[in-house]
């Protein structure tokens, strides 16, 4: 009986705390929701009366745009540096191609191939890395 309800209070907080998580997807509430809920946690937490409500949460509405707009800059030049990385690496193996003999230019891209494999598991750890054949 005494492992049922472990195993039982057990399952209940790994519940909780799966609950407790943000969402993955990166939703998050629009900018104005944002900071309707803040405003209205200071007009509790400070005491505020309406005037300084109003106030508040206008400017609380112009922070989360500003950083909404922040952001979606940020990702825009992700992006960008991201196609213009691509698009160097391409050129660096053009390059690679004309040095290289055609086998050893095959045994680079299996390399690589195997190195993207690989990329999910971070750290120069000797546990971390595949045997070479």
């Amino acid at each position: 009986m005494k492992k049922v309800s472990v195993l039982f209070m057990c399952m209940l907080f790994v519940g909780f705390a799966a609950m407790a998580q943000r969402g993955g997807n990166g939703n998050r509430p629009d900018p104005k929701a944002r900071a309707e809920a803040q405003a209205k946690v200071m007009k509790v937490d400070l005491n505020l009366n309406d005037a300084q409500y109003q106030k508040v949460l206008a400017l609380n509405i112009a922070q989360a745009e500003k950083a909404t707009a922040k952001r979606t800059e940020k990702k825009e030049e992700m992006e960008e540096q991201r196609a213009a990385m691509k698009a160097e690496r391409e050129v660096f193996q053009q390059e690679l191609k004309g040095i290289l003999t055609p086998e050893q230019f095959k045994k680079h891209e299996a390399m690589m191939k195997e190195r993207q494999e690989n990329r999910g598991e971070r750290g120069n750890k000797p546990g971390n890395r595949k045997p070479k054949n």
